[in-house]
């Protein structure tokens, strides 16, 4: 996004860039995006989940144990909990913002945790969600311009499920099949905006992801982990899935539901 400032006869004063980056971050233009302490291996390297949970059952170790090592390569452990309090704490508020609003919403998304989940649970979600998305960023897509709304909507849904059976005190193997059935069930998603704003039908379709999560991450639990199609099958099948899909359907405004719903 391009920002410009013009005075009154419209010669420019200033001007700047900026990106998105994922992850809800934003750089300026030529601005550094990794500093000498994060450019340190991490302990604990991975690159598809299959290395992951072999990994981490190696060495005895949960998901959200081995992302956290990993993360003290970089950061203190209190400072990797601050980060995540304030992740929730803004979660939540906006959650509570959407429940006593009226009207209009300005746009935006918002996700709820389980209510009354345990400090340690919310650790274990978020990082253990955070490792379901880094496979996601590294082996395929989470931009719906690039992907579709499978890259989105689906993504998301993925990291919760495995998020959520990490809460729930469930095995490694069994965060990687919820994580991959919250995506197989997402597969071929496109991305239609009415009116180009990030609301219709897109709302809708973060809480019925958000309900395909719980019922993903139920369904894995009830299993031992084992299943047919592995997370890294599905990520790859997602990116193929994106690449194919025709550019219209790419938060573009330019198909489905978004030139069918007219704003007048």
């Amino acid at each position: 996004m391009r920002f410009t400032a013009s005075d009154a006869r419209g010669a420019k004063l200033r001007e700047g860039v900026y990106y998105s980056v994922g992850g809800g971050f934003v750089v300026k233009e030529g601005q550094e995006t990794v500093t000498a302490d994060l450019k340190k291996p991490a302990l604990y390297p991975f690159r598809n989940g299959d290395e992951l949970l072999a990994m981490a059952n190696a060495n005895g170790m949960s998901i959200a144990s081995l992302v956290l090592a990993n993360e003290k390569c970089w950061h203190t452990e209190p400072e990797v909990h601050d980060q995540i309090r304030k992740i929730w704490r803004v979660m939540q508020a906006c959650v509570q913002r959407g429940l006593r609003g009226e009207g209009s919403l300005p746009g935006g998304l918002y996700r709820q945790f389980v209510k009354g989940a345990s400090e340690a649970g919310i650790f274990s979600f978020f990082l253990t969600a955070g490792a379901i998305g880094i496979l996601y960023k590294e082996n395929a897509s989470i931009s719906g311009a690039e992907v579709g709304c499978q890259g989105e909507v689906g993504v998301a849904c993925s990291m919760a499920a495995a998020g959520l059976v990490a809460a729930l005190g469930g095995t490694n193997e069994q965060m990687e099949n919820a994580a991959e059935i919250g995506m197989e069930h997402h597969l071929g998603m496109t991305c239609d905006p009415v009116g180009g704003l990030v609301q219709i039908p897109c709302i809708e379709r973060n809480a019925l992801g958000a309900m395909k999560a719980i019922n993903s991450a139920r369904m894995a639990m009830r299993g031992d982990g084992s299943h047919q199609v592995s997370l890294d099958q599905v990520i790859r099948t997602m990116y193929q899935t994106g690449l194919d899909m025709q550019a219209r359907y790419k938060e573009t405004s330019q198909g489905g539901l978004a030139i069918h719903v007219i704003e007048c």
